[in-house]
């Protein structure tokens, strides 16, 4: 073995001395290629430094590596030998050589003389004013796709990470010695040299960038493959995940104070009142009518198995929220209120359970703001009220997946919040299917894919959620299976797959963009700059980032990502991403917006809530000049509140202009906010539900006559659930506008049948194949209602009427 020449001195370049440089090879099996990189190191550092080592690490090899490194440390003091007893990977015989090194530079390549250490001059000058120095390879020597691979990567590590550096694996870098070692090197693999540069970054240090020759690899065999592709693109995320976009600490500001405590049971009871008092008001056809009229009629049947409407099979939805009706009804009696209450329940739960886990994560004052958000926000408030079943699954929903949470998001897994998930699972199934599990699994399973230091659930885990789900599902499925042979088909098939498919309501991709940023009013002024807060590789913003704001992204993310996908949509769809979305802008509002001097925000921050308070306003008068043009609110009153709400516009307008205070702006927005939410759900949706509901409080139609079973009704095509449930009925036929036969036949027995039809239809489409002798006097029309007589003119004789139409 030929010894390494000996320096003679380093001369001098641009006239300077230079400092002394510690030189990392990392080497795993480079037993054929040490010689001649040893040699090159010794003469090139010989070149540029006054003194120098050269600090190999012997990463586990299984040939004569170390051997050889000794044998020339021998004569060589130079030469220093770092050992690994097994294969570590090259990041962590990187951080080895970095600790041990003791000069003022530390530079680093690979063992296997793919690089020209002569060009170590380059680096040194640099490094005269700059505490790193990154090389790049010019001319590269690498196969076609070795280098479609490297520059894939270095795309979606800069944009990751939001690094500059055009060659991110380029194994020819130097530093400062104070500034690597202070890097805290976490990664084992081949990922270490992003995470270098990204920790350096973070430092605030500068880092330029210097062309290298790159040669093609004569000695030994390359140990990294397509292979490791996978495993470095995993770590690559993870990194990013923990490390630069939720990089903060979890919060721990003790127990909350009383103060805390007061101002959460205020607000809570505030909640409350709100989303409870006035729920008497006529039910609104379609939704209303339908979720309403389905438990009724279980009540009447006795039949709390085969959801039902119009008393015949409903396949559309599993029967919790039925049961949760029907059980209110039980104990209240049949009424509109007891009809909301269930759903109104479920939105002030899912505004307790905000309150909750918030104040876990993020503390008290970040809670009381998320479940502020929470509640005044348009899309929430506004649906709190109305009858849908979307409302049960997104309290069902937030307990699951932040129990799901609080049972991974510590480094022991615990299996009573897991269990608590399974039970939400399985209440979330029979109140809307197998979506629940959809909405369930993903975020979960992103979470604990990408988090460190959390526990991962195994597949024993994920079976014991399904197996619970199960038990609590199947006995009703069943159950429904045995009455209606045909349920599994129609409702697993027909009103989820096909409905996937947009078999109804099929909207656009983009149909929930503007849907959000309605329901999010008055914070979706915010949401530009949220993003930018959640996008922000500022120092400070990072740090006040903890991973479970992250969990939230993923959690509000894929609600609205799946349903996006899907082409059957509806605005209530996103409902279960409200308590994420409200979590996410209290959490910022509380560590930057209302933390930060008015003088640090950005434009779009300063002046956001001026302009809600204004859209706000303005939202005031259309409301007040739609209630005009529907009728529902007489036109002095809808005057007198588009007045008000313009004054209070131009108000606005004057008061911003002298106002810089964050706080102020705020709790202007929410006043106008409030009091544009009371006034819509206490009033304005009550006066167009008087207006237009077909048999309901206030409505002429709904006579004694009608609610008699000797006079037959027939409702066309629409379902018209509010005819059963207003008039006490079972006997009630619904039909498709086609079918005559069933009026006919009413004609034939009693003479005389009320028809109940959209007001868009035309009854001359319908009583064409009808007897020549029927005659049809209108009862009257509300909403999209219209309500006929129809009578058998001979059955009829000498009785007095309004003028028929002859048809």
């Amino acid at each position: 073995m030929t010894p390494l020449p000996r320096r003679t001195h380093a001369p001098a370049i641009n006239n300077r001395r230079f400092m002394s440089i510690s030189l990392v090879l990392p080497a795993w099996n480079e037993e054929a290629a040490l010689p001649r990189a040893l040699a090159e190191a010794d003469m090139a550092l010989s070149l540029v430094a006054d003194d120098y080592e050269i600090i190999v690490v012997d990463d586990g090899s299984t040939d004569a590596t170390a051997q050889l490194v000794l044998q020339l440390s021998e004569t060589v003091p130079n030469v220093r030998l770092i050992r690994h007893e097994t294969n570590v990977g090259y990041g962590a015989a990187l951080r080895s050589g970095f600790a041990a090194a003791t000069m003022d530079l530390v530079t680093f390549t690979d063992a296997d003389n793919q690089f020209d250490l002569r060009e170590l001059d380059r680096f040194v000058l640099l490094a005269q004013s700059h505490p790193v120095v990154c090389g790049y390879r010019i001319d590269r020597q690498d196969t076609a796709l070795r280098k479609l691979y490297s520059r894939g990567y270095n795309l979606v590590a800069r944009t990751l990470l939001g690094m500059k550096v055009r060659d991110i694996d380029c194994a020819f870098k130097m530093f400062h010695r104070e500034v690597i070692q202070q890097v805290e090197i976490t990664t084992d693999g081949f990922l270490v040299n992003s995470e270098i540069l990204t920790r350096v970054s973070q430092l605030g240090c500068s880092i330029v960038e210097v062309g290298v020759t790159h040669r093609a690899r004569e000695e030994g065999t390359s140990t990294v493959s397509q292979w490791h592709i996978p495993g470095v693109l995993r770590d690559l995320s993870r990194f990013w995940w923990n490390q630069v976009q939720f990089a903060g600490q979890p919060h721990d500001d003790g127990a909350p104070t009383r103060r805390a405590e007061w101002a959460a049971a205020l607000l809570l009871a505030v909640a409350a009142a709100v989303l409870f008092s006035g729920l008497g008001y006529p039910l609104i056809d379609r939704d209303e009518t339908r979720y309403a009229e389905t438990p009724r009629e279980m009540v009447v049947t006795g039949n709390w198995v085969l959801p039902q409407l119009n008393f015949r099979p409903y396949y559309d939805k599993p029967p919790l929220m039925y049961w949760a009706t029907a059980a209110s009804y039980s104990l209240l009696g049949v009424s509109e209120f007891a009809a909301r209450l269930p759903h109104a329940a479920s939105c002030f739960g899912a505004l307790c359970l905000t309150f909750f886990f918030a104040r876990r994560w993020f503390g008290a004052e970040a809670a009381l703001l998320s479940t502020l958000v929470l509640l005044l926000s348009v899309g929430f408030l506004g649906s709190s009220r109305v009858l849908l079943i979307d409302g049960l699954l997104m309290l069902l929903m937030t307990l699951a997946l932040c129990s799901g949470m609080e049972a991974i998001r510590s480094g022991t897994f615990r299996r009573g919040w897991w269990l608590l998930a399974a039970f939400a699972c399985g209440l979330a199934f029979l109140a809307k299917g197998p979506v629940a599990l959809v909405l369930f699994a993903p975020p979960l399973l992103a979470y604990a894919a990408l988090s460190q230091g959390v526990s991962r659930p195994r597949l024993f885990d994920w079976l014991l959620l399904i197996a619970v789900v199960a038990a609590m599902a199947t006995p009703w499925f069943v159950a429904v299976a045995e009455q209606a042979p045909s349920f599994a088909y129609e409702f697993f098939y027909k009103h989820n797959v096909t409905r996937f498919g947009g078999a109804f309501h099929a909207q656009p991709v983009w149909y929930f963009l503007p849907v959000l940023l309605i329901a999010g009013h008055p914070w979706s002024f915010l949401s530009i700059s949220l993003a930018r807060y959640l996008g922000s590789r500022d120092a400070a913003c990072r740090r006040s980032r903890p991973r479970e704001l992250g969990f939230l992204v993923l959690w509000a993310g894929w609600c609205v990502l799946f349903f996006s996908l899907s082409r059957c949509k509806l605005p209530s769809y996103v409902m279960p991403a409200f308590p994420a979305l409200a979590m996410m802008m209290g959490q910022y509002l509380h560590r930057r917006v209302l933390a930060l001097p008015n003088v640090d925000l950005k434009w779009l921050e300063r002046i956001a809530p001026w302009n809600a308070t204004l859209m706000t306003a303005m939202g005031g008068v259309g409301f007040a000049m739609f209630c005009a043009i529907d009728g529902s609110e007489n036109f002095t009153a809808a005057t007198g509140l588009a007045v008000g709400w313009s004054v209070l516009g131009v108000a606005v307008l004057w008061f911003r202009r002298s106002c810089h205070s964050q706080t102020v702006g705020w709790g202007v927005t929410l006043a106008m906010a409030s009091a544009l939410g009371v006034l819509v759900t206490h009033r304005e949706i009550p006066l167009y539900a008087y207006q237009h509901t077909l048999f309901g409080p206030g409505s002429t139609l709904a006579s004694a006559e009608l609610k008699s079973s000797s006079t037959p009704i027939v409702t066309l095509s629409h379902e018209w659930s509010e005819a059963p449930f207003y008039l006490d009925r079972v006997d009630i036929k619904n039909t498709d506008r086609n079918d005559t036969l069933t009026v006919a036949g009413a004609l034939e027995t009693s003479g005389r049948v009320v028809l109940v039809m959209r007001s868009n239809d035309h009854l001359s489409d319908f009583t064409d194949g009808l007897p020549v002798e029927t005659t049809s006097r209108l009862l009257g029309q509300r909403g999209r209602g219209l309500v006929y007589e129809l009578t058998s003119v001979a059955s009829v004789a000498g009785r007095p009427t309004t003028p028929p139409t002859q048809y």
